[in-house]
């Protein structure tokens, strides 16, 4: 099985003597549900209406998983290696030094 490296999301970067805020895996989410009903919408607009029913399965999800408390793109995205906001920040909202390594993918 191959394993992306999402560390670019994850891990501390160095550009231009600044630290760039790392990206959790809640934060990840809400890009990709964003970016999934934006696209949705347009393509119901502009194209076919039955586009529409994806967005509404998405917003469908958002709310089931606000009540239920599990998401189902937040375990793929742990799966696969995002990490969660509690392993990059301390509890003062400061990032958390890591140390970057370059990782092995098994085939």
């Amino acid at each position: 099985m191959v394993q992306k490296d999402f560390s670019q999301f994850t891990e501390n970067h160095s550009n231009s003597g600044h630290q760039k805020e790392p990206w959790a895996v809640d934060r990840i989410g809400r890009l990709l549900a964003g970016v999934g009903i934006i696209l949705t919408t347009s393509l119901g607009i502009l194209f076919e209406q039955i586009f529409l029913a994806t967005t509404f399965a998405i917003g469908l999800h958002l709310v089931i998983s606000s009540v239920s408390n599990t998401c189902v793109m937040r375990n793929f995205l742990v799966k696969i290696g995002a990490k969660e906001r509690e392993k990059l920040y301390n509890d003062d909202g400061s990032i958390k030094s890591t140390i970057q390594t370059c990782k092995q993918v098994e085939v």
